[in-house]
């Protein structure tokens, strides 16, 4: 072997496993948070979440799941488990229904098959209110039609 050619085989950076070719998945998701902001107590506000395969494969999510302890506070609505063809999207729905007057948080996780993020996590968070009562004002508070036949 010439002493050029040996250096050419030995350059750094020269290799075959570069990454340069590489067929994988790649997860991206849009909106990176969901934000309820305030839901009447007892009622269910949904939002979607769109989960994309910018890969060059399919991608595989292998489990969607809530990371907090928020009970039926939030819930995914949708299948926990995907498969996404390369430059194809997917729409999950999650739902918030509050149970008492109080500020939410928790966090969305997906795991795939992603080798750069296997584990993404997308926080939620909502607020418990009170339904808005009416403003209603009667003048006269009575009416008198006198003797009617």
């Amino acid at each position: 072997m010439t002493p050029l050619l040996l250096a050419l085989l030995l350059a750094p950076g020269c290799d075959s496993d570069t990454g340069l070719n590489k067929l994988e998945p790649k997860l991206t998701f849009s909106p990176a948070e969901l934000h309820f902001g305030d839901v009447v107590v007892d009622y269910t506000e949904l939002l979607s979440i769109e989960i994309i395969n910018t890969g060059r494969v399919p991608l595989d999510v292998e489990r969607i799941y809530l990371q907090g302890d928020s009970g039926a506070t939030f819930t995914v609505v949708s299948d926990t488990s995907l498969r996404i063809s390369e430059d194809e999207r997917e729409i999950l729905e999650v739902a918030f229904t509050p149970g008492t007057f109080l500020n939410y948080a928790d966090a969305l996780i997906i795991e795939s098959d992603d080798p750069d993020l296997p584990q993404a996590s997308i926080p939620l968070t909502g607020t418990g209110v009170d339904a808005p009562t009416p403003d209603i004002d009667i003048d006269p508070i009575t009416l008198d039609f006198g003797e009617v036949t």
